[in-house]
């Protein structure tokens, strides 16, 4: 069973060590966003770095999509050992919201984009934008709550 093994191994290979070209290669698997990082340097977080230091950080525990808009739960932790405090709350942002005489979305999963302004504010896609936005909102709805 061993040299049988070693033998579709070699197959797979070619024996170089490197894979061998695959006539019909499956298709990949669509590609899934990651999960939105926490806001970059947003006056909620330099306003927590004045107040906590170190001492606190934010993340975006789910994210999904609802039609032409985006909602994020974010967790909001701060400090450490017994005197932590963790606060959650929501955050929504919409999909392609006009901005600078720009109209964008998508349709059956795909993003579109027309007019003056081109991609995104920040870089990006439309919607990755929007999930930055929601979890900007997320964030400051939990630091009212401190």
């Amino acid at each position: 069973m061993l040299d049988r093994n070693r033998q579709r191994l070699d197959a797979l290979y070619g024996g170089s060590g490197r894979p061998a070209p695959m006539a019909n290669p499956a298709p990949a698997p669509p590609a899934v966003p990651p999960p939105a990082a926490a806001p970059e340097r947003s006056p909620v977080s330099a306003r927590l770095d004045a107040r906590y230091g170190e001492e606190w950080r934010f993340e975006v525990a789910e994210r999904r999509r609802d039609g032409d808009e985006v909602i994020v739960l974010g967790k909001l932790f701060v400090g450490q050992g017994e005197e932590a405090v963790a606060k959650s709350q929501f955050g929504r942002a919409r999909i392609g919201a006009p901005s600078g005489g720009r109209v964008s979305g998508s349709s059956d999963g795909v993003a579109f984009s027309f007019g003056a302004g081109g991609a995104a504010p920040g870089g990006g896609d439309s919607e990755e934008a929007a999930y930055r936005q929601a979890a900007d909102a997320a964030l400051a709805q939990c630091a009212e709550m401190l």
